[in-house]
């Protein structure tokens, strides 16, 4: 056995037995607590629920022919086809030869005590092996893309049925909660399961160490993967939920989640305040001197989150989208009641999206600017390129937050359009409250032609912005590789380089997560018809607001000298010596001497 860390070995076993626990409940309300309106539909709940059965035993409207004897014939073809291809091509093209063996063994025995030649094994060599090797890598994992993208694609394709006028109101009601449910299945494993792979998958492409990711992440967020499953369609699907709580009334249960909703924001804002100026403090008496002037920088992030937060909580928001688009509207707070200004206001609040891209671009171009031109630095920090700095978040802020108010603004129109859903949906006259709407159909062309102007042009924003960061930081991890080979910096300073390098990777892909994605999302779902307004309301919000208190979280633990202030340790000699010592059964303590020793 290879040991690693204690929750990559137990976390897997833990999930294992909830998933024991979860499944049979799950199908034991599949077929006594379903709908008569759900047909036969519960057997493919049944199926996949007894599927994350296998999956944890194994971890390391439907027409009715479908459930004849050819159609089960053919979806369990189906099935068998598409797990024997990847199968097959994982033994052709990534399995373990006495060559990829001998390649990685000397870094194997490093990190984990044991040798390759006698662990079963998978791999993937892009780099530094032989043609046959590194063609039948790229190869496979290119197969393995393609199969997920397909995947993937025709998830997203899917529509939201178009329930015909002989349908009752309830069978429409479920046919919605069952597509939601289908939704949030697919995204499970998405997140769970195709995100972990793909990272694994293309991170040493681009030369960036995922080690510390795939052992204590991916594979813990795979084997959670078959328990969390049947958790969402319990909760989704309100006879289920209602049969688990004991509970007669689904208003009952939908009014905990919306609680729930109002309540994380202000929770988190809180924690936001508590934990950025603690990181403040942690950046001016903790960095080391190698940081220079880069301090400053984290600083300014920080001291964003903290009035990010401020501005969530004076204009928290809620997300509703229906048949016509999307609409934000505030749920309380000081600018409810006066729907123009709120209006103004909460367009300044969504400029502050459009901040955090901008920072983050700063970040870039500033560890840019020091690989590749250092003589160039100190312009950042005299007076005209603090100004510059000033006027491009500015810019950025402004463009967003006008856009917001020039195309998506809710005028009388728009409003009387959505007031009788939003009145349905939450019991209040729109017409009264502050929002921003974009109508992609069923309203007049001014109001779709502006709104559809002005979704284009946030998207352009935010992928552009998302371009910066990947060019840069392809440019910057090349950089590294070069300097690490030619021996151009000190160790120390090689090593600082690479952990500010991976902090900025990080702290981007926190505004992708719980910024970039939700708002996505929430602009994108109503176009194909798809009913996010769960996801809107308890996911999108929620994770727009959690933000701020993350960043600097992840930036704390990412940079040791800063952990070990907060941890109370005594620098870094005696993380690396306890790291020594604790190679083989700390993963965590580990990952600062992972780049130590390898880089």
């Amino acid at each position: 056995m290879i040991y690693i860390s204690w929750y990559h070995q137990n976390f897997p076993r833990i999930f294992g037995v909830f998933s024991y626990i979860i499944n049979p409940i799950f199908i034991y309300l599949a077929l006594t607590k379903s709908k008569s309106q759900m047909g036969n539909y519960r057997f493919l709940l049944v199926a996949f629920a007894v599927f994350d059965l296998f999956y944890s035993t194994n971890d390391p409207e439907l027409h009715s022919k479908f459930f004849h004897p050819v159609g089960v014939l053919i979806y369990a073809l189906f099935l068998f086809i598409h797990g024997a291809s990847w199968s097959i091509i994982c033994q052709q093209c990534l399995s373990g030869n006495d060559e990829i063996r001998e390649l990685i063994r000397d870094e194997f025995m490093e990190e984990y005590h044991a040798d390759t030649r006698n662990v079963p094994m998978l791999a993937a060599l892009y780099w530094n092996a032989p043609y046959y090797i590194q063609f039948r890598s790229w190869l496979g994992i290119g197969l393995l893309t393609v199969i997920s993208f397909y995947a993937m694609t025709i998830m997203i394709k899917i529509r939201a049925m178009q329930a015909s006028s002989t349908m009752s109101k309830n069978s429409i009601r479920l046919q919605k909660k069952l597509f939601l449910t289908l939704i949030i299945q697919t995204c499970i494993p998405i997140f769970a399961s195709f995100l972990p792979t793909v990272l694994s998958w293309y991170a040493p492409i681009f030369g960036i160490d995922l080690s510390w990711w795939n052992t204590n992440v991916a594979t813990v967020a795979l084997s959670a993967f078959p328990f969390i499953d049947p958790l969402a369609v319990i909760y989704l699907v309100p006879s289920y939920r209602n049969a688990v709580l004991r509970r007669k009334d689904p208003a009952v249960a939908s009014g905990s989640a919306t609680q729930g909703k109002h309540n994380l924001p202000r929770i988190f804002g809180i924690f936001s305040f508590i934990i950025n100026p603690v990181f403040i403090y942690l950046v001016i008496t903790k960095s080391r001197s190698q940081m220079g002037n880069y301090k400053y920088l984290l600083i300014v992030f920080a001291v964003f989150d903290i009035f990010y937060s401020i501005s969530e909580i004076l204009t928290p928001i809620g997300v509703t989208g229906n048949k016509h688009g999307f609409v934000v509207f505030l749920t309380e707070g000081p600018f409810f009641d006066h729907p123009e200004f709120g209006q103004h206001v909460m367009s300044n609040r969504c400029g502050f999206i459009s901040l955090s891209y901008a920072l983050l671009i700063i970040h870039f171009a500033y560890r840019y600017m020091a690989l590749f031109h250092p003589e160039k630095i100190p312009i950042f920090f005299r007076p005209i390129g603090i100004v510059t700095v000033i006027i491009f978040l500015l810019a950025h802020a402004a463009s967003w937050s006008l856009i917001c108010q020039q195309c998506l603004a809710g005028n009388d129109e728009i409003r009387e359009i959505v007031a009788n859903d939003f009145l349905n949906d939450f019991g209040a006259d729109i017409r009264k409250i502050p929002m921003l709407a974009a109508l992609y159909y069923d309203a007049s062309d001014y109001i779709r032609i502006r709104s559809w102007i002005g979704i284009f042009l946030l998207t352009i924003i935010s992928l552009y912005a998302m371009s910066v960061y990947f060019v840069l930081g392809f440019k910057i991890m090349r950089k590294i590789s070069l300097m690490q080979t030619t021996n151009k910096l000190s160790k120390n300073s090689l090593r600082l380089q690479k952990q500010l390098f991976q902090t900025l990777i990080i702290q981007t892909c926190i505004p992708i997560i719980a910024s970039f994605l939700p708002t996505v999302l929430s602009w994108y779902a109503p176009i194909f018809e798809i009913d996010m307004e769960w996801w809107n309301t308890n996911v999108a919000t929620v994770a727009l607001a959690a933000f701020p208190f993350i960043d600097p979280l992840a930036v704390i633990y990412l940079i040791p000298s800063y952990r070990n202030a907060l941890l109370r340790r005594k620098g870094r000699a005696i993380d690396d010596s306890s790291t020594a010592k604790t190679r083989a059964t700390s993963k965590i303590a580990s990952y600062t001497q992972d780049i130590h020793s390898h880089h």
